[in-house]
């Protein structure tokens, strides 16, 4: 059995996870002071720079991120993301960057650079930061999205699972159906 003693927020498990702050205490103190976008750490973006430069040139990219984790409920369906990807790429001519889960990141299936960023939050959000789009599941990663005024499309944020309810939602003060206060046209919860 998992030992939750040194866990943090108090009570946290797999089964009942809890978070300690709610989004509306977070859109509250935005509403007050404006959205402070993360600063994007100047070695991540020369790394990324440099991989652009080598790989793709001056082409955009599309990020799309997978989740895959413990909790199959929150996970990404890996399918429909690869058939997304190639209607992407065959149709549209678009680069895509799948970054893996972290503890995927090592096994050989995705580019160096997407490797990196499942590792390094600091590379995560660079290459975040230079994509035209960024794709994935709620919550995690794409919060770098979110709360770093970079690009973005969150799907599959209601789930049958405790934090994917729409009265979790509605407890945060964010409505099935409404948008992050904040949000520009770039930036949708889908």
């Amino acid at each position: 059995a998992l030992r939750t003693e040194n866990i943090w927020p108090i009570d946290w498990s797999p089964e009942q996870p809890t978070t300690h702050y709610w989004f509306a205490q977070v859109r509250d103190v935005i509403e007050i002071h404006g959205l402070a976008p993360l600063q994007i750490d100047p070695e991540a973006q020369r790394l990324v720079q440099d991989w652009k430069s080598k790989n793709i040139g001056s082409d955009d990219y599309l990020t799309i991120t997978l989740r895959d984790t413990y909790y199959p409920a929150r996970n990404s369906h890996k399918d429909e993301w690869k058939k997304l990807v190639n209607w992407l790429s065959s149709d549209w001519d678009q680069r895509v960057v799948i970054v893996p889960d972290t503890e995927h990141a090592g096994d050989g299936r995705y580019t160096a650079i997407a490797a990196a960023a499942a590792l390094n939050p600091m590379i995560r959000h660079a290459l975040y930061a230079d994509a035209r789009m960024n794709l994935g599941v709620g919550g995690g990663p794409m919060t770098l999205c979110w709360f770093g005024g970079l690009p973005f499309m969150s799907f599959g944020m209601l789930r049958d699972n405790f934090n994917g309810m729409p009265e979790f939602y509605q407890k945060w003060g964010l409505p099935v159906g409404s948008q992050l206060p904040w949000a520009k046209p770039d930036q949708r919860i889908v």
